[in-house]
């Protein structure tokens, strides 16, 4: 499997999980009494890189209720896939898109470039915020 394949893969397991993700904040939405909003970011919250998290919909019905959107579905494809991708070798499994892990040896682990890739794909500076139901940004790490 290729660059192109995996990355084809990818995105058919991205978009299978925003449909479902904006499917139930429309619904969220609907139930919702005050204001709301997607991909709320939120700082100082322990036990995660940075302290930083996104939470998936916020409603204000006179107080703050954030809640997470998680889907139960799995994209299934067998076997496992192996590649390499830049020196790395990659394993890719059937997975939910809101629970991925990426798992590498920690001494090996750059920590100013992880540092990087984490700043731009939690967009901690609001660079490419958005008013779309889905922001594209990792919501924690």
């Amino acid at each position: 499997m290729d660059l192109d394949d995996i990355q084809e893969l990818v995105r058919l397991i991205r978009q299978k999980y925003v449909d479902y993700f904006v499917t139930a904040a429309g619904e969220l939405a609907r139930n919702s009494q005050g204001s709301h909003a997607t991909e709320i970011k939120f700082s100082n919250v322990d036990s995660f890189y940075r302290n930083f998290i996104a939470v998936d919909f916020v409603s204000n019905d006179g107080q703050p209720n954030p809640q997470f959107i998680n889907s139960d579905s799995y994209v299934k494809f067998s076997p496992d896939i192996h590649a390499a991708m830049g020196g790395m070798d990659v394993l890719i499994s059937p997975f939910r898109w809101d629970e991925i892990h990426f798992k590498f040896p920690i001494n090996e682990l750059d920590g100013d470039l992880f540092d990087e890739w984490f700043r731009g794909w939690f967009d901690i500076d609001g660079e490419r915020e958005t008013s779309e139901t889905v922001g594209n940004v990792i919501h924690s790490a």
